[in-house]
């Protein structure tokens, strides 16, 4: 089974915060003590975007990534895509990257011809479906030209509902 496809049977196989929060904290040790209470302004819990960006990238790279050093800049290329966002356009396999909205992140990935978009809204939604009231997924998961089409579109509308053009680190 593929990184990415185990990944996706994590993230919506989840179903209880006990057990959201258990994983996080395996996969971002680094990020445990803050996970059970509020810090930094965010909520306790496995809600907060940057939290779940962070796991997301952490878990399907196998930690061989050094995210905060990519994220806070260490040398790491950023571009922003004008007009717009366009998966295609992003080279690299497998890929994962960090989207920035001016204060809300998501983490798109790619292996092979499967792309997945998570994210989490603090105080809105989980990245894991079983937890929200409805179970509803905020994710994108799938392969081909109509997956790379959700992703994009659900880039152009965080683009609008946070007033802010994607800024995309790269991570792999």
């Amino acid at each position: 089974m593929s990184r990415l496809r185990q990944l996706n049977d994590v993230v919506t196989g989840t179903d209880s915060e006990g057990k959201a929060i258990a994983l996080v904290k395996s996969v971002l040790p680094n990020q445990a003590q803050d996970i059970d209470k509020p810090s930094l302004g965010t909520e306790a819990g496995v809600r907060n975007c940057s939290l779940i960006a962070e796991f997301i990238v952490t878990y399907f790279t196998q930690g061989k990534v050094r995210y905060g050093e990519k994220i806070s800049g260490g040398g790491m290329p950023s571009m922003k895509k004008r007009p717009a966002f366009d998966l295609k356009s992003v080279s690299g396999d497998p890929m994962a990257m960090v989207g920035e909205f001016g204060g809300h992140n998501v983490a798109i990935l790619r292996e092979s011809n499967v792309y997945a978009l998570y994210q989490a809204w603090e105080g809105q939604y989980h990245v894991f479906p079983r937890l929200n009231e409805d179970g509803e997924s905020h994710n994108i998961f799938g392969s081909g030209e109509d997956t790379i089409a959700l992703i994009n579109k659900e880039v152009a509308y965080l683009e609008g509902k946070t007033g802010t053009q994607i800024t995309v680190k790269m991570m792999t």
